[in-house]
């Protein structure tokens, strides 16, 4: 079975599901189950779901002198309405940034230390929002190491 919720005026699919209380003020509905023979299923969820994958890289620069560059991290967005736009930070403090700031995929980098066989550790926020304002955010480890 399959029950679909559309917005009458646009005849679109519903983005958001919500409930008009007594008082008249509206409420966004969260999720909604639906019974059926085989039991209760979810049928709508608010909101943005997003994975990174992977969620931890690392880099290795063979100088200390030379960055070091990670693999590529991809963010999958579930929900929520396109177009979506991500904005990557890195950790306070962290000398690393992200290659493709505005992007759902992109790879990290962080300057070399001088400092042979040092390592530096970076978390990086990918905050993602919707065309509607929602947003939602996913964090990636990113772990850079360096040699002679």
């Amino acid at each position: 079975m399959t029950l679909r919720i559309r917005d009458t005026a646009a005849l679109r699919l519903a983005t958001e599901a919500r409930v008009r209380k007594a008082d008249g003020t509206l409420n966004p509905i969260d999720r909604m189950m639906i019974r059926t023979p085989d039991g209760l299923s979810l049928f709508y969820r608010r909101g943005i779901r997003l994975s990174a994958n992977p969620n931890a890289v690392s880099g290795y620069s063979t100088s200390s002198f030379r960055p070091a560059v990670t693999s590529a991290v991809t963010v999958s967005v579930d929900g929520g309405t396109a177009p979506y736009s991500h904005v990557w930070t890195v950790s306070a403090g962290s000398p690393a940034r992200a290659t493709s700031p505005s992007s759902d995929t992109t790879t990290f980098t962080c300057p070399g230390t001088g400092d042979p066989y040092s390592s530096d550790v970076a978390f990086f926020t990918d905050t993602v929002t919707d065309a509607n304002g929602l947003t939602a955010q996913v964090m990636v480890q990113a772990d850079f190491s360096w040699g002679r």
